[in-house]
């Protein structure tokens, strides 16, 4: 497929881009600020069709290309009609620019390890990206743990967030970033549960989660 892309100027996206990639560098520990990612604003479900070469579930709004350094968004004028999205807020648009930035930011920390926990993967875009401010809280884990695999899976964006949240409150980030630059030796999902208990002394499951949950909502 043939595409023609066009560079735009806008002062206030430039600026809340350089705000968001701070931010990233901050959380993630990483100095970028040479080669940064391109973001490509899509003007229509075809283009996204195209670009994958199928038809896409219509919730699919935004993703990164296998080099980290493009961002693919849908125009937010479009969501409407182009996806399964209402318009967003400038608050919530931005979030989903931020989210997909940070999925950039998660290749880079794991040396673009090929295969990353869907949840984790999700999660870790959902907390930093500032997207838990405008979902719905969560009375318990249930699902989360079910989304291992690649490919878009609806339910994770519920709970992931708030697990990563658990995690980073509890145990501190350091941890969390430990185990994400490690990922490329735990290519597998025993392989990564059993690091993932290493590091946090249980693998991930609902009791334990849950039992975090409650604490926190009891403080």
């Amino acid at each position: 497929m043939i595409f023609e892309l066009k560079t735009i100027k806008n002062g206030k996206v430039e600026e809340d881009y350089k705000k968001m990639m701070s931010e990233l560098n901050e959380f993630y520990d990483i100095n970028w600020i040479h080669h940064t990612p391109d973001i490509i604003f899509v003007d229509s479900r075809e283009q996204i069709d195209s670009y994958w070469g199928k038809k896409t579930n219509p919730y699919i709004v935004g993703w990164i290309n296998g080099s980290n350094r493009t961002v693919y968004v849908l125009k937010n004028e479009k969501m409407e009609s182009e996806s399964a999205h209402k318009k967003h807020s400038q608050e919530k648009y931005n979030a989903l620019i931020k989210h997909e930035l940070s999925h950039s930011f998660t290749k880079v920390e794991s040396g673009d390890a090929d295969w990353i926990p869907k949840w984790l993967w999700e999660g870790l875009s959902i907390y930093t990206s500032g997207q838990l401010s405008i979902k719905n809280k969560i009375e318990k884990f249930e699902t989360f743990l079910e989304y291992y695999e690649d490919g878009f899976a609806e339910g994770v964006y519920k709970e992931s967030g708030f697990a990563v949240e658990i995690l980073v409150n509890n145990y501190g980030k350091e941890k969390l970033l430990s185990l994400v630059k490690n990922l490329k030796k735990y290519q597998t999902k025993g392989k990564f549960e059993f690091a993932f208990k290493k590091l946090y002394g249980f693998k991930p499951n609902y009791n334990k989660f849950n039992l975090l949950l409650n604490e926190a909502n009891n403080k």
